[in-house]
């Protein structure tokens, strides 16, 4: 219960941020450079949202709420996920980041877990 009020409680200025970060990325004066970093913002809440969710996830879990079921997940917006999370610290350490991903790797995989 603790970790589903806590989850709303993150998730209603997360969504606000995120809200308000789609909004400036559409405005027609802003640089590209700007657009890049609010492009970093709003993938790092999504991905931030994403870690809440699993928490909560985890919580059903672990309560007996969860239900064994295959769907697919896209691996290559996956990674490239992981990588635009990463991007941040990526540009503040300055170091050199490239993610080749082999020829034979599979478009989806499958995962076995949904909430009910």
């Amino acid at each position: 219960m603790f970790l589903a009020n806590m989850s709303h409680e993150l998730r209603t200025p997360l969504n606000a941020i995120l809200g308000f970060t789609n909004l400036l990325v559409k405005a027609h004066d802003i640089s590209e450079e700007q657009t890049k970093k609010l492009n970093i913002i709003s993938n790092s809440g999504e991905n931030l949202l994403n870690l809440i969710n699993n928490v909560l996830d985890i919580s059903k879990i672990e309560a007996g709420h969860m239900i064994k079921e295959e769907s697919d997940v896209n691996i290559y917006q996956l990674l490239h996920g992981i990588e635009s999370l990463m991007s941040v610290k990526i540009i503040e350490k300055g170091i050199v980041f490239n993610m080749d991903l082999s020829g034979d790797l599979p478009e989806y995989i499958k995962t076995n877990w949904r909430s009910t």
